[in-house]
């Protein structure tokens, strides 16, 4: 689900390509499952990171043009935007609970129907 909101932000955002959002998919979906599928993003640490984008690294020997550096550098770009729209959502979510006083936390809002 985390993976479907974001996308549903960055198409709000920036409406980016079909290509950008498949990459996108794909890239937190292979980073999921390296970490494992129970592990949430939110739990994820900067070793498991770096565990996924050091399997796309290559010797001098299988790549003497470094042309796996274009292929690290997007996954990384794109792993780092959603990390920062990740840290963003959490600090969304704090902020809000913590305008709220301690004794209402976790009370459902009514709305103007359900009053009536």
């Amino acid at each position: 689900m985390t993976i479907c909101d974001y996308i549903i932000a960055m198409k709000r955002e920036v409406n980016p390509r079909l290509s950008y959002k498949k990459n996108t998919i794909q890239f937190l979906s292979e980073l999921s499952r390296a970490a494992g599928i129970e592990k949430k993003f939110i739990d994820m640490t900067r070793d498991d990171i770096l565990c996924y984008l050091d399997k796309y690294r290559k010797t001098e020997d299988e790549d003497p043009l470094h042309k796996w550096i274009g292929s690290y550098n997007t996954r990384l770009v794109i792993l780092c935007r959603f990390f920062k729209w990740l840290e963003w959502q959490r600090r969304s979510e704090l902020s809000a609970l913590e305008k709220k006083p301690d004794c209402i936390i976790g009370i459902k809002q009514l709305k103007r129907k359900e009053i009536s």
